[in-house]
């Protein structure tokens, strides 16, 4: 979410969030693996066995169980989460490619530009052709601000839940 610019909005390293959705996912299973061996234990459990101890020791188990099953939850919520941001960002970074070409070509080529000269390019064609390209990169800049915000708030929203 950071180290990208509006010239550049696919910049920025995703290898982080790759590193913590592995994590998420490692996290997720493991909830889902207690989550299963709780609730498979507890019916082991004859119902036979009553009285005050048997009713905290389910009750016990049941709040366990909750309590896996919470966190495999967020840990699924939050790696769709990352997983879907990293998507968004990868897709404007490929995107942003050949916008970011023209513009830097279509400068170059202004800079050696008097207005009115004759080059290779008439100037009036390389200025539409640079503008263009600034507004395709402020409209991907735009996109990931979205997908910025979209992120934080849902990691909040999943945070707060839990």
């Amino acid at each position: 979410m950071t180290g990208w610019t509006p010239a550049d909005p696919g910049a920025g390293d995703l290898d982080g969030l790759l590193d913590r959705m592995a994590t998420l996912a490692g996290v997720r299973d493991h909830a889902e693996a207690i989550y299963l061996t709780v609730r498979h234990t507890t019916m082991q459990v004859p119902d036979v066995w009553t009285g005050d101890d048997a009713d905290a020791w389910r009750g016990d188990t049941d709040a366990a169980a909750a309590s896996w099953s919470s966190l495999h939850t967020w840990a699924a919520c939050e790696f769709r989460a990352l997983g879907d941001y990293v998507t968004a960002v990868e897709s404007i970074a490929e995107r942003a490619r050949r916008p970011q070409t023209l513009f830097l070509e279509a400068t170059a080529q202004l800079s050696g530009h008097a207005e009115g000269s004759d080059g290779a390019r008439p100037y009036r064609e390389l200025l539409r052709a640079s503008d263009a390209a600034s507004r395709d990169l402020a409209t991907l800049a735009a996109e990931r601000h979205v997908a910025d915000e979209r992120l934080m708030a849902t990691l909040r929203r999943f945070h707060d839940e839990v």
